[in-house]
C-alpha cells in the first residue's frame, strides 16, 4: 500500500522534460539554475530522477520572466515565491503603455485563457472579464446586454477561414475589437488574420505583458512597440525554417520507451526525417528557369512548415512523457 501511494505522489509531479516545456527553460539551465543558484530544490525519484511539484513549475516561470526583463539570476534566485511575484507585478505595471489606461471590457472565447489569468492570478490593468465560454453562442448568453469593448479569441490553430470567422464572431457579439491568441497557423492565413482591421494577433503562450500591450494598441496605440519576445515573431514568407531537432535528438527520442508503449513516438520521428529528406531534395533539385526556382522555393518552405509543425508535436509528447531531448 505504501509503495502504491508513493507511485502515485511521484505521477503527480512533473519530469524535468516535461518542466522544460512548460517553462521554456533548457534541461541544461535547469540544472544550472539549481546546482549554481539554488532556484529550485527538486524532489528525486528512487532512480534519481528529478520530480518537480507545481509550485516549483510555477516558481520557474517568475524567475524566467524576470530574468528575460533584465534582473541577475543571483538577485532573485533564492526570493520567495511572493517577493519574486510582487517583483514581477511591479515590473508588469512600470512597462505597462500608457494607453492601457483607458478601461476596456473583455470577454473571453475559449476558456483556457480565462483558467490561465485567474490561476496566475494575473490582473489585465485598466481591464475587466466580463465573461467567457467556448461557444460563441453561450458567450453570447451570458453576455446578454453588457457592453463589451474588446474579444480575447482562443484559436488554437489559424486556418483559411479563421479571419471571416472571427470577424463574424465580433459583428454577431457587436464587439468592435478582438486580441487572437493561437498556437499553431499557416503563415499566410496568420497575415491574413493579422490584416484585418481592429483584431491584434498574438502566438500563444502569452503573458501578462504581451495581453495589456496587446489591449493597449488595440485601444489607440498601435504604434506600441511589440515586446522583444519570441512569442511575438512573425516569419515572412521567404524565412526559412530550420530544423529545431538534431539527430541524435531524433534517435534518442525514437527508442525512448514512453509510458503509453504505444510507438507513436516513433512514427512522428519517422515523418520529421522524411520531411527533412524532402526539404534536402527539393533545395537540390535541378532548377531549368527562375520560375521553376520560385517553385522548389515555394515547395521547400511548405514541407518546413509541415516538418516544423511535426516537430512541435514530437516536443509536446517527450514533455508529456518525460523523454529528455
Amino acid at each position: 500500500m505504501v509503495q502504491v501511494m508513493e507511485e502515485t505522489a511521484e505521477r503527480q509531479l512533473f519530469k524535468i522534460g516535461a518542466v522544460a516545456r512548460l517553462t521554456g527553460i533548457s534541461v541544461h539551465t535547469l540544472r544550472k539554475w539549481e546546482e549554481r543558484h539554488g532556484a529550485v530544490h527538486p524532489r528525486r525519484s528512487k532512480g534519481g530522477k528529478r520530480l518537480y511539484t507545481d509550485a516549483d513549475v510555477q516558481r520557474l516561470v517568475l524567475i524566467k520572466k524576470l530574468a528575460d526583463h533584465g534582473l541577475s539570476l543571483p538577485s532573485i534566485a533564492t526570493c520567495s515565491f511572493d517577493e519574486l511575484a510582487d517583483r514581477w507585478d511591479r515590473l508588469s505595471r512600470a512597462e505597462l503603455p500608457s494607453a492601457v489606461s483607458r478601461h476596456s471590457r473583455i470577454a473571453v472565447l475559449g476558456t483556457g485563457v480565462a483558467a490561465w489569468l485567474s490561476r496566475q492570478q494575473v490582473q489585465l490593468a485598466g481591464a475587466e472579464l466580463v465573461a467567457a465560454a467556448n461557444d460563441p453562442k453561450d458567450l453570447e448568453r451570458r453576455l446578454g446586454k453588457s457592453r463589451v469593448d474588446v474579444l480575447m479569441v482562443e484559436c488554437p490553430a489559424v486556418a483559411r477561414g479563421t479571419s471571416q470567422e472571427v470577424r463574424e464572431i465580433m459583428q454577431a457579439l457587436d464587439v468592435p475589437k478582438a486580441v487572437v491568441v493561437y498556437w499553431f497557423g499557416n503563415q499566410q492565413h496568420v497575415e491574413t488574420l493579422q490584416s484585418a482591421p481592429q483584431i491584434e494577433v498574438l502566438r500563444a503562450p502569452v503573458d501578462s505583458i504581451e495581453l495589456q500591450q496587446a489591449i493597449a494598441r488595440i485601444n489607440g496605440d498601435r504604434s506600441s512597440p511589440v515586446p522583444a519576445s519570441g512569442n511575438q515573431a512573425v516569419q515572412t514568407a521567404s524565412d526559412p525554417l530550420p530544423p529545431r531537432l538534431s539527430r541524435e535528438s531524433l534517435a534518442k527520442m525514437a527508442a525512448a520507451i514512453p509510458i503509453a508503449s504505444c510507438g507513436c513516438q516513433k512514427n512522428l520521428v519517422d515523418v520529421v526525417l522524411s520531411l527533412r529528406a524532402l526539404e534536402e531534395y527539393l533545395g537540390g533539385c535541378e532548377s531549368r528557369s527562375p520560375d521553376d526556382e520560385a517553385l522548389h522555393r515555394a515547395l521547400s518552405r511548405k514541407v518546413g512548415e509541415a516538418r516544423s509543425s511535426i516537430e512541435d508535436a514530437i516536443e509536446h509528447f517527450a514533455a508529456v512523457e518525460g523523454i529528455e531531448l
